[in-house]
C-alpha cells in the first residue's frame, strides 16, 4: 500500500472512500481493487477498521511493515533448509494505491521497505511467531563470541513484565538460538517485545521491536 502522502497526488479527494471508488480500483492492478479485499479483511481485524483513506494508509504501512519482516526473517532463521525467497516487486511500474512495492511510484519509501530493511541487517536479532524464540542470525563471514541478547516484554502502559538476558556466540554465516520466550500472566491484549543485541563489551549492534497480542496468528 503506498503512503497517503504519495495517494492524495493521484486520487481526487472525492474518490479517496470509502473502499473501492471508480479511481481507487482502478489505481490497483487489472483484477480491480476487489482483489485486495482479503487483505482489507486482516487489516481491520488486526489494526480496526479506518475511519477514512488517510487512516487506512497509515494502518497499512505497519501491516506492510510486519509482513515483509516477517517473511525475510523467517528466511534468515531458516537459512540452508530454506531453499529460496522471492519478492514482487521493488518498486511500482505506474501510480498505484495498492499493489506489489516498496517503494512506490512517487519513490516514498513504504512500510514494507523498512520492514525488510530491519529483516536484512547483517547481524540480526529477532523473534520467531511460530514457536517465540529469538535468534541471532549472522550474514557476516566472520563469527561473533560473546553477543549479549536481551528481550523485554511490556503492557500496553509501558509497564515491564519480563526480561532474560542471554550470552550467545554466533559462527560465520550462521545462525543461533537464544532462548525461547516464556510470556507472563495479566498480559495486555497488546503488548510489546523489544530486542537488544550487543557486543561483549556493551556496544548495541541490533535491536528490534514487534507489537503482539493474547490472540496468536494462525500457525
Amino acid at each position: 500500500v503506498a503512503p497517503f502522502e504519495s495517494v492524495r497526488r493521484f486520487i481526487p479527494e472525492d474518490q479517496r472512500w470509502p473502499l473501492w471508488t471508480d479511481a481507487l480500483s482502478f489505481h490497483t492492478v487489472t483484477h480491480g481493487g476487489h482483489f485486495f479485499d482479503a487483505v482489507v479483511q486482516m487489516l481491520n481485524a488486526r489494526y480496526g477498521e479506518p475511519k477514512d483513506l488517510e487512516e487506512f494508509c497509515r494502518k497499512a504501512q505497519a501491516l506492510n511493515y510486519e509482513c515483509a519482516r516477517g517473511m525475510f526473517e523467517a528466511y534468515g532463521r531458516n537459512k540452508f533448509s530454506a531453499t529460496a525467497i522471492t519478492t514482487w516487486k521493488y518498486d511500482a511500474a505506474w501510480p498505484a494505491f495498492m499493489t506489489w512495492n516498496y517503494i512506490d511510484w512517487n519513490l516514498f519509501a513504504t512500510g514494507a521497505y523498512y520492514g525488510a530493511k530491519t529483516a536484512c541487517r547483517p547481524l540480526h536479532v529477532q523473534f520467531s511467531y511460530d514457536n517465540d524464540s529469538v535468534y541471532v542470525v549472522n550474514n557476516w563471514n566472520k563469527p561473533f563470541e560473546g553477543l549479549k541478547v536481551t528481550a523485554k516484554v511490556y503492557n500496553s502502559d509501558a509497564s515491564e513484565q519480563y526480561a532474560r538476558t542471554q550470552s550467545i556466540n554466533v559462527a560465520a554465516n550462521g545462525k543461533a538460538e537464544a532462548f525461547i520466550i516464556e510470556w507472563p500472566k495479566g498480559l495486555s491484549n497488546s503488548h510489546f517485545l523489544k530486542l537488544t543485541l550487543e557486543d561483549s563489551g556493551g556496544g548495541r549492534l541490533d535491536d528490534n521491536f514487534y507489537w503482539l497480542s493474547t490472540v496468536p496468528d494462525i500457525r
